[in-house]
């Protein structure tokens, strides 16, 4: 694939964030948005164990690469374990999932992820579904513990099949608070809206399209002149070719644009990737 901003950064040459200087300050290439070509190469691993006809145990592994061809300096190595619980309760598929998540940025583990789940899925009609979900999960960080923050995030959405047409819609409204820990400017209240269309052609082929809008308040300015209030809108277009009931090719384009009321903050992001699935039972 190919991505336009890898390091998630801005594309401005300079910045007046900082309170202690009234004079913008000019910011080094490395704080500048890189761009670069990419392999991503993710390995997963899936155990369920049926308890009865309506319970099932689950046992989910994934490691994920991405190595980009210009730098090293942002790879990314993602280690996920996932346990959970999936039952069927009356009509309602529930499932309460328990994960944890290390991240290295260039070969050096820097922070890791530990969350408890649930989300249900409740059909009204052949045609519609009542979704609800929610996570709580604490972020910590190995060399800056300053950054830990605490996260409670719930959330309820709506599914739909368009009647005799191959297609579904999904649609969901989130409400959350990531909590600082120590420092309170690393601390945010969030909420936005998502979006989901899948549309199959045919037996081989479906298209799908999915979109988000948040914006985050962060709760003090740390070392900035003002409050940190961001905006972030993101659409995704993807295709699914299935070659076979095991192998599939896939193709996506997306865009990502994170307004800020921080210059050091604002970025946008184009990304194409190409991929090869293939299950192995």
């Amino acid at each position: 694939g190919y991505n336009t901003n890898i390091n998630s950064a801005t594309s401005s040459a300079t910045t007046s964030d900082l309170r202690l200087f009234n004079v913008p300050l000019q910011l080094l290439e490395s704080n500048q948005k890189t761009d670069s070509a990419f392999i991503d190469t993710k390995a997963t691993l899936n155990i369920s164990r049926p308890v009865t006809e309506r319970r099932v145990q689950y046992l989910t592994l994934s490691y994920q690469d991405v190595t980009n061809d210009v730098t090293g300096d942002f790879n990314i190595d993602i280690f996920n374990i996932g346990v959970g619980y999936l039952a069927r309760i009356g009509e309602s598929q529930v499932r309460f999932p328990l994960g944890y998540q290390a991240v290295a940025i260039n070969n050096e583990f820097t922070q890791s992820f530990l969350s408890l789940g649930f989300d249900s899925i409740t059909p009204i009609d052949r045609q519609n579904d009542w979704i609800n979900f929610g996570v709580l999960g604490a972020k910590r960080f190995k060399n800056d513990h300053l950054r830990d923050t605490d996260l409670l995030m719930l959330g309820s959405g709506w599914g739909h099949v368009l009647g005799d047409w191959p297609a579904k819609v999904v649609g969901s409204v989130f409400l959350g608070e990531d909590h600082a820990r120590k420092q309170k400017s690393q601390g945010y209240t969030f909420g936005g809206v998502r979006g989901a269309l899948e549309y199959r052609l045919n037996l081989d082929h479906t298209l799908y399209v999915n979109a988000l809008y948040q914006e985050a308040r962060y709760h003090a300015r740390g070392v900035f002149v003002e409050k940190r209030q961001d905006r972030v809108t993101e659409g995704v277009l993807g295709w699914r070719w299935k070659l076979s009931k095991k192998a599939s090719v896939t193709g996506e384009l997306s865009h990502t644009d994170n307004e800020s009321s921080l210059t050091l903050f604002t970025y946008d992001r184009f990304k194409s990737q190409l991929g090869f699935v293939y299950l192995f039972d």
